[in-house]
């Protein structure tokens, strides 16, 4: 393993890291999942900074085949990060693999860690879940890639699938700061979803019993409360934060 790939995955994490396959097993249940949803996913060894599965959609993003991607592994993500993001991102793993030594292994299975950054010149958010922990140290992890809703480079947020509110880390003082997470109400909820099915502002009030005005009234507030400004970032923003 070359030292930059041990910079990026924290040689502390690695250290005494023996991966063991009772999670292996779950490998063919996750890369069946990545087929179907057919989104940029890979599965991550962090004994040998090694990808172990990866969605078709990461080979586009590198211009390679799946073959290429087998082989060349992790190698191949790294060398389309700019070094300055890179930089960052090695920040960033450093500071979540020390924040998450003071939780149980079953708190650190519940952590999304997410972040955007430069893959070539497109701004991406970048969503990391581990699915397998033995004695704090992660053995597995997955990584989901979609298009950033913002501009904002960094970002970065720890996260409980079972919280709102969440941590976010200052890249300027390199600290972690608890902020209350957005909540969204059943209504705000309902005019996403059926946002993203194509409907029309006044095909959504016929549907929820509102008027036209009073679903733009509320579509105008839901993307300042989430901070985007229209309902493709909005829906963009909704997935990343896991409001359905």
């Amino acid at each position: 393993m070359s030292k930059l790939i041990k910079d990026f995955f924290y040689t502390q994490n690695i250290e005494g890291n023996t991966l063991k396959y009772p999670a292996v097993r779950n490998l063919k249940i996750t890369n069946a999942l990545i087929q179907i949803l057919g989104c940029g996913v890979f599965v991550v060894d962090y004994e040998n900074g090694k990808i172990l599965i990866s969605s078709e959609i990461i080979a586009q993003m590198c211009g390679l085949t799946q073959e290429e991607i087998d082989a060349k592994s992790f190698d191949v993500y790294i060398n389309h990060i700019p070094k300055d993001d890179y930089k960052m991102l090695t920040e960033v793993n450093n500071a979540y693999f020390k924040f998450i030594k003071r939780m149980s292994d079953e708190e650190i299975l519940k952590s999304i860690l997410s972040y955007n950054y430069h893959f070539d010149s497109l701004l991406m958010h970048q969503s990391f879940k581990p699915i397998y922990v033995e004695n704090g140290v992660i053995k597995l992890g997955v990584f989901v890639i979609t298009m950033s809703s913002d501009n904002v480079l960094g970002n970065v947020q720890l996260r409980s699938v079972d919280s709102h509110d969440y941590y976010e880390y200052c890249l300027d003082s390199g600290t972690w700061h608890y902020k209350e997470g957005i909540v969204l109400s059943s209504t705000e909820k309902l005019i996403l979803l059926l946002s993203a099915q194509g409907r029309s502002t006044k095909n959504i009030g016929d549907e929820i019993h509102q008027t036209e005005s009073n679903v733009k009234y509320c579509k105008k507030n839901l993307f300042k409360k989430m901070g985007v400004g229209n309902i493709s970032e909005a829906l963009i923003c909704a997935i990343n934060n896991r409001f359905f």
